[in-house]
């Protein structure tokens, strides 16, 4: 979710360390932060995510995740 600029991992724009730590404590995964995302409250935030689905998905396969 937050990417890694050191590793040219783009992330999602705008989610920092503690939010994307956050959400993943909170959802359990990636694929279930997207799945509950209008339970997200803050508008702002919910944009983001819906915004940055992509990016995201894209970080995690060139982190080679296999969880979350």
């Amino acid at each position: 979710l937050c990417g890694d600029p050191s590793d040219n991992i783009p992330g999602i724009k705008g989610i920092g360390e503690k939010t994307a730590a956050k959400l993943l404590a909170e959802y359990g995964s990636l694929d279930n932060v997207f799945k509950n995302v209008k339970k997200i409250e803050q508008k702002g935030l919910q944009e983001k995510i819906l915004t940055g689905e992509k990016s995201a998905y894209l970080s995690k396969r060139l982190a080679g995740v296999t969880s979350y």
